[in-house]
């Protein structure tokens, strides 16, 4: 992509991203998504499927790609 273009189009990362909610790690089979936002310049976005087996309460969830990582601070609340 050149800079400052939109995908017009999905354009996947080219590596697996890692997520993690709270110690556990996310399968690979659960991350659906992860790459460009189709239309939006400079925004990637993370489709993930929550396990069902996962209990109700609030979970911090980080990703790493490549030499990337979230910083700590983002929760995910689980309501099933």
């Amino acid at each position: 992509m050149a800079p400052g273009a939109a995908s017009a189009g999905t354009a996947a990362t080219t590596n697996a991203p890692s997520v993690t909610f709270g110690t556990a790690n996310l399968a690979a089979a659960n991350v659906l998504y992860a790459g460009l936002s189709p239309g939006t310049p400079g925004l990637y976005q993370l489709n993930i499927q929550v396990p069902a087996n996962l209990a109700d309460g609030d979970y911090a969830i980080t990703l790493a790609l490549g030499n990337f990582s979230t910083p700590a601070g983002g929760f995910v609340t689980v309501k099933n």
